[in-house]
């Protein structure tokens, strides 16, 4: 089989994956965001430290209601049972390295990483089916390059968490 054939063990392919996809998405990070981006963002942000976020291309958080108050519980989604607390993890991890600005920056870090990681799940799942490395990183590639993936992985108020859970049911 092809693997047997191959030099390096399948760790190191599953590191290339991972280090390929944060720098592709690290370097294609998006630096505008929609209403949904920023509310979730301002409600993170508040809820780690109480201020009131501002960001320069958003207003006031999308508000229902008719009195103008902060919106400070999200819409039951279950999406969030998994994005809430590892988005508040991010930011705090954010506040203790001290990154500056926002939460926006470490969330998306967050999202990063674990698009890649999904990737690599992917990675290890199409290689345990074919046992056949070039076939492996050509599904992973498209898989990652996919317009839903790659959004996932770079974009506040989306659920790349379920989708990298998702990959490791497989």
């Amino acid at each position: 089989n092809m693997y047997q054939q191959s030099r390096l063990p399948i760790w190191i392919y599953a590191l290339i994956v991972f280090v390929a996809a944060s720098l592709v998405y690290g370097f294609t990070v998006t630096s505008t965001y929609s209403g949904d981006d920023l509310q979730y963002s301002s409600l993170i942000q508040n809820h780690l430290t109480g201020d009131i976020f501002y960001h320069p291309t958003g207003g006031q958080p999308y508000l229902p209601q008719v009195e103008k108050k902060p919106v400070t519980l999200l819409p039951i989604n279950p999406r969030y049972l998994i994005e809430w607390p590892t988005s508040l993890l991010a930011a705090r991890f954010g506040q203790i390295l001290g990154l500056p600005g926002t939460v926006i920056t470490p969330i998306q870090i967050l999202r990063i990483i674990v698009g890649a990681l999904g990737l690599v799940i992917f990675f290890l799942t199409i290689f345990r089916l074919v046992e056949n490395i070039p076939i492996s990183l050509l599904v992973t590639t498209g898989l990652g390059l996919t317009v839903s993936y790659w959004t996932y992985s770079i974009h506040m108020d989306q659920s790349i968490n379920m989708v990298t859970l998702l990959c490791l049911a497989f």
